[in-house]
C-alpha cells in the first residue's frame, strides 16, 4: 500500500507505484488511495493522526487482507510509522522513502529550502499560499526539494487540500511533543527499509535516527542513503524500485 506525502496533498505516486510494480513483478497486489481531505476520498474531518491511521486500517480491511507492506513517502512515511505504533497487527513491513521521521525535522527542512531557493522566493511562496494560491507558492520552493535546483524537473501536477494540512500539522506537533513515535517504535518487531536522500531538505540523519528506534531484530532494518533529494525515484529512475524489490524478495 502506497501512502503519499503531504499532508493535504493529492496522491502523486502513480508513476512511482508503476515503477515498483514493474520491478517487483508478479505475486503482489499494489494499492493506492487518496487520503482524507481531497476527492475522491472523504472531504470531512477530523484531520488528525488517529483518524489518518484508522483510514489506513479501513483501506487494508477493505482490500481483504490481514496485513500490508506500507510504502510511504515524506508525510506518508511518517503516517506509516504511526500505523506501525498504533496498529502493528496490520503491518507486514515498512518501506519509507525519505520520510518525516520520529523527531521533528520540519524546521530544518524549511531552513534548507530557504537556503536553496532564497529568502525572497520563500517569502513570496508563503504570501501566495496564505492568499490561497497554494500551487503557485509551492512551485517556487519545489526546486529546493532536489539535490540541486538545477536538476529539478517541472513540478508534479499537485493538488492541495488546505483543511487536511491545517489539521494534521498541529496534530503532528502534539505527537512530536508527546514523543509518540520515539517511545512507541521500540515495540514494532517487523522489517523495515529506509531509503533516504543525502541532499534532501529533510536531514538524512533524522531518518537514520528513526531507523535505530525500531525494536526489530538485528538485520531486519535496512537503510540506504542515495545521492538525491526528497524525490529519489525522480532523480534516479529505477533505483528505488530495485531496492524495494530486493527488500521484498528477502521477506
Amino acid at each position: 500500500m502506497f501512502l503519499h506525502g503531504g499532508p493535504g496533498l493529492g496522491d502523486y505516486l502513480e508513476s512511482f507505484a508503476d515503477e515498483v510494480a514493474d520491478t517487483v513483478g508478479d505475486g503482489w497486489t499494489f494499492m493506492r488511495f487518496q487520503q482524507r481531505g481531497l476527492a475522491p476520498s472523504g472531504l470531512e474531518g477530523p484531520f488528525d493522526i488517529a483518524t489518518a491511521v484508522d483510514d489506513v486500517r479501513q483501506v487494508v480491511a477493505a482490500a481483504g487482507v490481514d496485513r500490508a507492506v506500507l510504502l510511504g513517502h515524506s508525510w506518508g512515511g511518517h503516517l506509516a510509522l504511526h500505523v506501525a505504533v498504533a496498529a502493528p497487527e496490520i503491518v507486514a513491513s515498512l518501506v519509507l522513502i525519505d520520510p518525516l521521521g520520529a523527531v521533528d525535522s520540519r524546521a530544518s527542512m524549511h531552513a534548507a529550502l530557504n537556503d536553496r531557493v532564497g529568502e525572497a522566493a520563500r517569502a513570496e511562496a508563503e504570501e501566495l499560499m496564505q492568499s490561497g494560491r497554494i500551487a503557485e507558492g509551492f512551485a517556487l520552493v519545489w526546486p529546493g526539494y532536489f539535490s540541486s535546483v538545477d536538476v529539478a524537473p517541472p513540478m508534479l501536477p499537485l493538488v492541495f487540500g488546505p483543511e487536511a494540512s491545517g489539521g494534521l500539522d498541529p496534530d503532528m506537533s502534539r505527537h512530536f511533543a508527546a514523543r509518540t513515535l520515539e517511545l512507541g517504535l521500540s515495540r514494532f518487531p517487523g522489517r523495515a527499509l529506509f531509503i533516504l536522500g543525502r541532499e534532501s531538505p529533510i536531514p538524512f540523519e533524522h531518518g537514520e535516527r528513526t531507523a535505530a528506534m525500531l525494536g526489530s531484530p538485528d538485520g531486519a532494518v535496512e537503510t540506504t542513503v542515495l545521492p538525491t533529494g526528497h524525490f529519489p525515484w525522480i532523480e534516479q529512475p529505477g533505483v528505488v524500485g530495485e531496492l524495494v524489490a530486493r527488500f521484498l524478495d528477502r521477506r
